[in-house]
């Protein structure tokens, strides 16, 4: 009925002290006192161990991916009472009987199955943990071709993301930012070739592409993709409309030359011995038609209004 009475506890006229699921918690010294019919006393302490674990063990670091030649060190802790003993395996086959693991100098071929045995002597009990470890080379930069590099709008164009690392991951970059799909768009299979199709003239830019590993990422080469289109009408303008604009105009200019011709011969008297009339029929026949034109006395070479 003590401050460490905690209801588990049964104490027996014999003077045997029962607990009840024992925790670690129950682990410590323990005294017993005795009292004898005169009063005197004689007094025994014990210390009581719970033997426990062990627990699921837990590998550090965290990290699974690492460069070449970097040493690899791989530390495994499990609750346990008594102490555990730890022992290691990789992709099945026995390495070392020690908590820390170290691996030097470590190449792709360290890649795989990492497995941290703990071993609790008394209780007989083990627990593991498996860690993957991959060992990855860094990305080198890809190259960014195309079917074509100008397109017209319209049409369609097949950009291809060159690289000769593998478990990559790949992203597209437009004009410095990564790539906006839409419906016109389509990624193969692993992502290494856009097409569009079909081509807007917004898609005119620079382009590029990005491989990256759990190492390391690479860009590539800027590949300019240049769209040509032809401008729209004016709204409201079929084609029929604008060429009639267009040989009105014309005709106009030709108007305007032929009347400034007209008004300077008339002026000057003719030309080359013709009077003005004269020049004009020579010149323009079909105002002439139908029309006599004579030379006035007044000389001036004048047409008379009919």
């Amino acid at each position: 009925t003590g401050t460490a009475f905690s209801g588990r506890e049964t104490i027996y006229p014999n003077g045997s002290l029962l607990f009840v699921n024992v925790t670690q918690e129950d682990t410590g010294f323990y005294t017993l006192q005795t009292i004898r019919n005169d009063f005197s006393n004689e007094v025994a302490t014990g210390e009581f161990h719970v033997h426990d674990g062990p627990d699921t063990p837990i590998i550090n670091p965290t990290d699974t991916h690492f460069r070449p030649g970097t040493n690899l060190s791989l530390f495994c802790y499990a609750d346990s009472n008594p102490p555990a003993q730890y022992s290691w395996f990789f992709n099945g086959s026995p390495l070392e009987f020690t908590q820390t693991l170290l691996v030097p100098n470590i190449s792709t071929n360290n890649s795989g199955s990492y497995m941290c045995i703990a071993n609790n002597s008394v209780t007989g009990l083990n627990r593991t943990t498996t860690k993957i470890i991959t060992v990855s080379e860094p990305v080198t930069r890809p190259q960014l071709i195309a079917s074509n590099t100008t397109v017209a709008e319209q049409d369609s164009v097949q950009l291809t993301c060159i690289s000769n690392d593998t478990k990559i991951s790949i992203q597209w970059i437009f004009k410095g930012k990564p790539l906006q799909f839409t419906e016109r768009m389509n990624l193969s299979s692993n992502d290494s070739i856009l097409t569009i199709n079909p081509v807007k003239r917004e898609d005119d830019g620079e382009y590029q592409c990005e491989v990256s590993n759990p190492i390391n990422s690479n860009r590539s080469n800027t590949l300019r993709l240049t769209v040509t289109y032809v401008l729209d009408p004016e709204p409201g303008l079929s084609v029929g409309a604008i060429a009639g604009i267009v040989i009105g105009a014309i005709a106009g200019v030709a108007l305007i030359a032929g009347l400034a011709y007209f008004l300077f011969f008339r002026k000057t008297g003719g030309y080359g011995g013709l009077s003005s009339s004269s020049f004009l029929q020579s010149q323009l026949p079909h105002l002439g038609e139908g029309k006599d034109f004579s030379t006035s006395t007044s000389g001036t070479g004048s047409p008379p209004l009919s």
